[in-house]
């Protein structure tokens, strides 16, 4: 998931960059860095994100924890339900 990071200010060409006013250079400037900063925050909320996922999803069948740490509900056969029907040993007189 580590991806190579862009540095932005270099994706400007030297000429351009000295063209550019000194009030704009520092607006792209906090705005480079800015981004940077929310790309790591995104990468560490996508890592506990991924971890809480892992977490919710393990169970007594698929990991070494006891069936008391399983989530509540978790491996209950749904009741069968009858249809009111006798059985034709239960209707003799």
């Amino acid at each position: 998931m580590e991806q190579k990071r862009v540095n932005h200010l270099e994706q400007i060409p030297p000429d351009d960059w000295g063209k550019t006013p000194t009030s704009v250079k520092k607006l792209v400037e906090e705005m480079a860095q800015q981004i940077e900063q929310q790309e790591k925050k995104l990468t560490e909320v996508l890592t506990v994100q991924e971890q809480l996922l892992e977490k919710i999803n393990r169970t007594s069948k698929n990991s070494s924890s006891p069936p008391s740490s399983d989530p509540p509900g978790f491996g209950k056969k749904p009741l069968k339900q009858t249809h009111g029907q006798k059985t034709r040993g239960s209707t003799r007189s």
